[in-house]
């Protein structure tokens, strides 16, 4: 391979062009840690968490929000005003009108899903803080309160009624979030399994850390009907072409494309305080074939609906007063 050709122009410079992806990745989290398992196909991997406490002013340590992930071309994140009960919501209208006109799949995934938010802090396997940082972590409704999938597993909610507050700064729980991916058709998603240590221990982390925790109540932006059509259409601006301080949504789409729990409460044995035991073992669980054309979620019925024609008479309703769901 030639040399490349030096030259003493100041203006023939390079950029870091590996360091294009962690621009791009906080331009798109707008400087949230949002958090995410580790985890692999073989075995459950652990994931050492603090969930941090409620503040003062908060009724609960989490948040449960009705979300639109990927709205518009620049993937807008918007809360769901119609399960809110706030408003009307465009979103959900269009959505009902694809399905009325044959297309299930591209209906529903119009629709809002439940996603539940917390703060955590990461720890290393004896309790103790391993980052100086509060990250946001988004569960889905399954995985926090459970599901027609579930119903025979323990999930987190439970873990709150059984165990208490793990998320107490002076009586709480460290909880390792076992995680293993799993494939499914064209799908991949989290399995996780809950373990609890059984010492209570105080919060790892200083006062000043949980002074910056996530404002829970407003990670995800909620609109107008008007806005929120002319963001589905890419009429309204970025959030990255904002002006520093404006409102915006925080959170890109989740990484995973559908996600499933099977959870499970898993009793530590004796450990040091606020420690894990990290060699509980694991159950086998059947391998989910990833070639199997049944298990592949994908539209049987081409759309009856045209979304544009469906898009315009939403505007129109828009533009008269409002706008309805089912």
């Amino acid at each position: 391979m030639p040399k490349a050709k030096t030259t003493e122009n100041p203006w023939a410079s390079d950029f870091n062009i590996k360091g294009l992806t962690a621009i791009r990745e906080e331009v798109q989290s707008q400087g949230v840690a949002r958090d995410t398992f580790d985890s692999d196909g073989k075995t459950y991997t652990s994931n050492f968490r603090r969930i941090c406490p409620k503040r003062p002013d908060w009724e609960y340590p989490f948040q449960v929000i009705p979300v639109h992930f990927g709205v518009g071309p620049t993937n807008r994140t918007l809360g769901c005003p119609r399960v809110a009960k706030t408003g009307d919501c465009p979103l959900c209208t269009l959505g009902f009108d694809l399905i009325r006109g044959g297309d299930k799949e591209g209906g529903k995934d119009m629709l809002s899903k439940i996603r539940i938010y917390l703060n955590v802090v990461h720890v290393k396997g004896d309790g103790s803080l391993a980052d100086e940082k509060v990250f946001l972590l988004s569960l889905n409704q399954t995985q926090f309160f459970g599901g027609q999938e579930s119903d025979e597993d323990e999930i987190l909610a439970d873990i709150f009624e059984q165990v208490g507050d793990i998320s107490h700064i002076e009586t709480g729980r460290n909880i390792d979030f076992r995680a293993k991916l799993v494939k499914r058709g064209r799908f991949e998603f989290n399995r996780v399994k809950y373990a609890v240590v059984a010492d209570a221990t105080p919060f790892p982390g200083s006062l000043e850390l949980l002074e910056t925790i996530h404002d829970l109540p407003n990670v995800v932006t909620f609109v107008d009907a008007a806005e929120m059509v002319n963001i589905y259409e890419g009429k309204a601006l970025s959030p990255s072409l904002l002006a520093p301080g404006t409102t915006h949504e925080a959170l890109p789409a989740p990484a995973e494309t559908e996600l499933e729990v099977k959870a499970t409460v898993v009793k530590a044995e004796p450990v040091p305080a606020g420690g894990f035991n990290t060699q509980v073992e694991e159950p086998e669980e059947e391998e989910v074939s990833a070639d199997k054309p049944e298990e592949a979620k994908v539209t049987a019925t081409p759309p009856q609906t045209d979304p544009q024609e469906a898009i315009s008479r939403l505007r129109a309703n828009v533009q008269n007063g409002g706008s309805k769901g089912e």
